[in-house]
């Protein structure tokens, strides 16, 4: 019999005038999809991240772009919930960035990207933007952070514990088949502490790699996901001095990645499997990993199949899910959100389609999901990405308006079964 994680009631955050506002600003995407807010003007997008600081209830969505031949990023900044964005920084220009994730910790939006040499030499660097003002931080930025020689493949995962201690930052680093970790004090003076590295001994890493802190855990802070060299799901679990690893059986299938997120020990991660028979998978455990079960967000079938997915249980609202469907060669590809409680009994909604695109963007735009700050009318937000021509868009779930709690949907795609 499975037990329930620890879960809080849904708060109240009745800012009707937030709410006007909000709804006046979401506009038809530029494909005729559902609302939403445009973030970037340009083209190319890769990758999204979305975050917020909790005393400003400022919200950041980085965008890593591949425009004209050349990569960068661009940092935006909403002080009004989402009904606008401004860019406040980033770079641009660079032959080739392989990889960018984002996270707020303290008082400032961390952003961490890798550049490859032309030698084949990967440079991990950091930089980082006043959580206020989303100016950058140009006496700690540019932070060479590693030095990668020689890799043909290279991923991060950059956690913090923001809603924890709100004193760390943890870089996790796929390169190759080695699975690297490094820690940095936020707290240290100045706050420019030092990068160190934590021996994991893992060293069967294919890709697709993500990670999430547990907020509110019993004794592991940190859940990482990636494919093993066999194809199979691997999860791992990180306490200090502890690391443990399952080996899921369920094969992820690409282009998707993973996606994983934790809440009081409740953990779900995300990702496209196939063989077959294409679907959206989940995996998702109750008591911090101990024990794992499974299930499809969306059945899929052979002709199509799912480019990304995003998933989030932070801040006790349950579990959100957005992720990019695509119906087939030459067809539309369309995004989805749904959400539902922690526990076993709890329905999901009926997927909702928040973007949909004609097919004409070559590449697997990355989307994103996060529960957004105490007083925000809206308990989840999502970027999608339009197809063409490659830009970012920030969308309000409406069935978690107001956090009035869980909508019940259609469960028959959730039928969670034991391994």
């Amino acid at each position: 019999m499975e037990t329930a994680s620890a879960h809080h009631s849904p708060r109240r955050g009745f800012v009707l005038s937030l709410v006007a506002a909000l709804l006046c600003c979401l506009t038809p995407t530029a494909s005729g999809g559902p609302p939403g807010v445009e973030v970037n003007p340009g083209e190319g997008t890769l990758r999204t991240v979305l975050d917020y600081h909790r005393g400003t209830g400022n919200l950041f969505i980085v965008v890593w772009m591949y425009e004209d031949m050349e990569e960068g990023y661009s940092v935006y900044m909403s002080e009004d919930g989402g009904s606008t964005w401004v860019r406040t920084g980033g770079i641009s220009g660079v032959d080739d960035i392989t990889a960018v994730d984002a996270v707020v910790v303290g008082e400032e939006l961390y952003v961490m990207y890798v550049e490859q040499e032309t030698g084949g030499e990967h440079t991990g660097i950091a930089a980082r933007y006043s959580t206020l003002t989303g100016t950058l931080d140009s006496i700690y930025s540019p932070t060479q952070v590693v030095q990668i020689p020689d890799s043909s493949s290279v991923e991060i995962a950059l956690v913090s514990n923001a809603d924890d201690a709100d004193n760390r930052l943890h870089l996790l680093i796929a390169d190759d088949s080695d699975l690297r970790w490094f820690v940095s004090n936020h707290d240290s003076p100045g706050g420019s502490g030092a990068w160190t590295e934590i021996v994991t001994g893992i060293s069967n890493v294919q890709g697709h790699l993500d990670a999430t802190w547990n907020d509110d855990f019993t004794t592991y802070k940190i859940f990482a996901s990636y494919t093993n060299d066999t194809g199979n799901l691997n999860i791992m679990r990180w306490a200090p001095g502890t690391f443990d690893v399952s080996v899921l059986d369920a094969q992820a299938f690409w282009p998707s990645g993973t996606s994983i997120s934790a809440y009081a020990d409740t953990v779900v991660c995300t990702f496209a499997r196939g063989a077959d028979e294409y679907a959206l998978g989940y995996r998702i455990s109750r008591n911090g990993g101990d024990n794992w079960f499974w299930g499809d967000v969306h059945p899929g079938d052979y002709w199509t199949y799912f480019q990304s997915s995003a998933v989030t249980l932070r801040g006790g609202d349950g579990i959100a899910i957005v992720y990019a469907k695509d119906a087939g060669v030459g067809l539309k590809r369309r995004d989805w959100y749904r959400h539902r409680g922690y526990a076993s009994a709890d329905p999901w909604s009926d997927p909702v389609m928040t973007h949909e695109a004609d097919h004409s963007y070559s590449g697997t735009p990355r989307v994103a999901v996060q529960h957004l700050p105490s007083g925000h009318p809206f308990a989840y937000g999502a970027v999608t990405v339009s197809l063409a021509p490659g830009r970012a868009y920030f969308y309000l779930p409406e069935s978690v308006l107001l956090r009035d709690g869980f909508e019940s949907g259609n469960t028959s795609a959730w039928d969670e079964t034991v391994p």
